[in-house]
């Protein structure tokens, strides 16, 4: 069957300017608008469980009297770009892309580790059973990030070829879930909600990244922003943890803070968040070889250079 790929559409989110007295000169209400938004430390995030901690935190007040704006992005390439640009100051990210940006002579910092299940799945109605039908199949995945990275660890395991597939590079998160809806892909690397949303809709779970040991999600941060907004993210690191003590003992609505139906909701697992700590130096260096084995990375890093600990314990 022909497949037809749609064209990818991507969103452009603008900033809100807030409204100042009608009195105010329009060009002046601009000027205090942007002098005020200077003054706010701006997270960007993926619509994926690694960020209910944050969000949670907003919604019970945690983040107290710091002036912190979330902004939600649908693709890692995007955040990478608005952490690179100074639109955003702190990131969802993982350890490959915090490591290239920082070959790209960024200097960007991981301030703690979080959790990130990602799922293979293969669509429904495909004949793929188990790993070895994965052949020559087109499988979907965001180029030099997790989901490549755990790719190539998942064919690692199960003894294929990590270039026996094809990799259709799809950004967007919502976009690669659509197209294993209409089946216009055998199968994509897919975190929460997405993964049980597909599943639901009768897609299978082949595997997982706890088959191949692999920890790669974390909240990284701009260095400059460190020194520039140094008291908010005392607060957002100590938000960050308190959200985690509240979803010890409660699970929230999802349908609250992602676009899913509520069956999706009620069927999720939350996964056991932890307070900020760093990442495990094993998953540092591999992604580091992995990496310099495609030769995206010539600079032998040292793991304490990618890692800002002033954060923890807050």
């Amino acid at each position: 069957m022909k497949r037809i790929i749609p064209i990818l559409i991507i969103a452009i989110v603008g900033l809100m300017i807030g409204c100042q007295p009608k009195e105010a000169d329009p060009e002046q209400r601009i000027q205090d608008s942007l002098r005020e938004d200077s003054f706010t430390l701006k997270i960007g995030y993926l619509p994926t469980l690694e960020s209910l901690p944050l969000l949670i935190a907003e919604q019970e007040g945690y983040f107290d009297t710091a002036k912190v704006k979330l902004l939600c992005y649908n693709a890692a390439l995007d955040l990478d770009t608005a952490i690179q640009r100074n639109r955003v100051q702190l990131i969802t990210s993982d350890i490959c892309r915090t490591i290239l940006l920082n070959a790209k002579d960024n200097d960007i910092k991981i301030i703690g580790k979080t959790q990130n299940p990602y799922q293979l799945i293969t669509a429904k109605n495909q004949r793929i059973r188990k790993s070895k039908d994965l052949e020559s199949r087109l499988i979907a995945i965001a180029r030099h990030e997790i989901t490549d990275y755990l790719l190539d660890k998942m064919l690692e395991h199960e003894q294929m070829d990590v270039d026996g597939v094809n990799r259709p590079q799809i950004n967007s998160l919502p976009l690669r879930k659509q197209m294993m809806e209409y089946e216009e892909l055998d199968a994509t690397l897919l975190p929460e909600p997405f993964a049980t949303a597909c599943m639901l809709n009768g897609d299978r779970v082949l595997l997982s990244n706890n088959d191949v040991d692999a920890e790669l999600s974390c909240l990284v941060i701009n260095k400059q922003a460190i020194s520039d907004f140094l008291d908010q993210m005392n607060i957002v690191a100590h938000a960050y943890n308190q959200a985690v003590g509240f979803l010890k003992e409660n699970k929230p609505d999802l349908t609250a803070f992602y676009d899913i139906p509520k069956e999706v909701a009620d069927t999720i697992s939350l996964p056991e968040y932890e307070i900020l700590s760093l990442p495990r130096e094993k998953d540092i260096e591999n992604c580091l070889k992995w990496l310099q084995g495609r030769n995206l990375v010539t600079k032998k890093h040292k793991t304490t250079e990618l890692l800002e600990e002033r954060f923890l314990n807050r």
